[in-house]
């Protein structure tokens, strides 16, 4: 019987020493980005992909589906560096203020074969927005994920390098 329950222990012992090296070699590697994001929908020369969408004025609001917007995106880690199309949709009140929300496919030009693919979503206030930004990495970035905030068109974020499998 003293044999079994040694067993136990060991058998225990061994799996909470498994697991602590599993978790520990599992984390993933966080690195911090930041950038700034620059219009492109705007004239003389709007950006091809932009588009108008479809506004709505019901009572004293402003509702917004599908406007397609383009900006240019400069930062910190060359992942990010480049073209971030939106579809934006918003519900906003007569002064332009409410939520907004969407989907985005970033294209990084020292990345051609990957993207990001991700949603947002915002609120517009008297002091500008604030944007809740979550993406997934594909083609050369499969595996990487990107989280930030961008305020008024600054981005401070992260992209995840998560352990593969």
């Amino acid at each position: 019987m003293k044999n079994k329950v040694r067993l136990v222990y060991v058998l225990v012992a061994v799996a909470a020493v498994l697991g602590v090296t599993m978790v520990a070699g599992a984390s993933a590697n966080h690195v911090p980005v930041s950038g700034v994001e620059m219009p492109l929908c705007l004239p003389p020369t709007p950006h091809p992909d932009c588009t108008d969408g479809e506004w709505t004025f019901p009572g004293d609001n402003q509702h917004v589906r599908n406007w397609v917007l383009v900006y240019q995106v400069d930062g910190s880690d060359d992942r990010i560096i480049g073209l971030n199309r939106l579809v934006a949709n918003a519900n906003w009140d007569a002064d332009g203020f409410g939520p907004g929300w969407g989907t985005f496919h970033h294209q990084p030009a020292a990345h051609p074969d990957g993207y990001w693919d991700g949603t947002w979503s915002a609120q517009m206030t008297a002091d500008g927005y604030v944007s809740r930004i979550v993406g997934r990495g594909y083609g050369q970035l499969e595996g990487l994920k990107y989280q930030a905030i961008e305020v008024n068109g600054y981005i401070e974020g992260e992209i995840l390098e998560l352990p593969s499998n």
